[in-house]
């Protein structure tokens, strides 16, 4: 008997993730074990939708069963000032302000990975017109009526 129900087949899985990744390729993290530090090829997805923002780094491009997921919905990416013009870091708006050093090698263009990791807000959020975000709708308020005077029904 044919499945006829609405379960995603595991094509379209992809197909929907190839959708919504915005950049891949070859980068080197930067990992500081104490004093010492040094590269580690690494291969990197960016995703992004209306909803979520994210990079998965993993070892291999084959083989993502230890992928690190990076959460970049509030994430800043900049280029590296100093002598290295290949050199980018995300920083995460967290509490802890976690920083991640990336080093584009090959004909990659640095602007296209900060890009890619820059969290984007649209121009009609509140955070950029300086404005707090109100929970409840504005309701435009009606010309103000005169009083009733009170009278007694008694009289």
């Amino acid at each position: 008997m044919p499945n006829t129900g609405d379960t995603a087949s595991p094509g379209r899985e992809l197909l929907d993730r190839e959708k919504y990744e915005i950049k891949s390729g070859q980068l080197c993290l930067l990992h500081r074990m104490g004093e010492k530090s040094y590269w580690v090829p690494v291969y990197v997805r960016v995703y992004r939708s209306c909803f979520e923002h994210f990079a998965v780094v993993s070892k291999d491009q084959a083989v993502t069963t230890n992928a690190t997921y990076v959460n970049l919905r509030s994430a800043s990416s900049s280029i590296v000032p100093g002598d290295c013009l290949s050199q980018f870091r995300v920083v995460q708006n967290n509490f802890e302000g976690t920083v991640i050093t990336f080093d584009v090698r090959g004909h990659d263009s640095i602007e296209e990975w900060v890009d890619a990791f820059q969290s984007f807000t649209p121009p009609s959020s509140p955070t950029l017109a300086g404005v707090s975000p109100s929970l409840s709708p504005v309701i435009p308020r009606s010309p103000v009526l005169p009083p009733l005077p009170e009278i007694d029904e008694q009289e």
